[in-house]
């Protein structure tokens, strides 16, 4: 029996797109997101600054997935490409990590996300790589939530 009770392993994960819940992903790199600093000196304390936040940032969401006949990433980008952008614009999506059980263990989900960019496979027939493709995905925020 395995043990439910150590940290999560990196190896088990999905995409739901909204409408589809996606496997088979290679890769996927959680954006960082950081909140700037901003520095206020006063005029009690001319010689020192304080620290202030301000603005935060989110990076893209970058998402590589191996090429089979499921054509939902390339046709969700085809969307803003045609500009249909509001179609494209998904409220939310989110990043599934499992546990060992093949059951929803934590969610980072991302509001008004939108496919930036589509990588497409390279082939090179002295490597024996799996096809992938990657889409580098914008959005307005990010949340880690627990389980479904």
């Amino acid at each position: 029996m395995s043990d439910q009770h150590g940290p999560y392993r990196g190896e088990r994960f999905s995409v739901d797109l909204g409408d589809d819940e996606l496997d088979g992903f290679r890769k996927i790199e959680l954006p960082k997101h950081v909140t700037e600093r901003s520095q206020f000196r006063g005029g009690e304390d001319p010689a020192h600054t304080q620290q202030l936040w301000a603005a935060t940032q989110y990076e893209d969401l970058v998402i590589t997935r191996a090429v089979d006949d499921d054509n939902t990433l390339y046709e969700w980008r085809d969307k803003v490409e045609k500009g249909q952008l509001e179609d494209a614009r998904k409220d939310s999506i989110a990043v599934i990590l499992k546990d060992e059980m093949g059951q929803s263990a934590l969610r980072w989900e991302f509001t008004n996300a939108w496919p930036k960019e589509y990588q497409t496979p390279n082939f090179n027939a002295d490597k024996d790589d799996i096809a992938t493709e990657t889409l580098v995905i914008a959005h307005e925020g990010m949340e880690r939530k627990g389980g479904t």
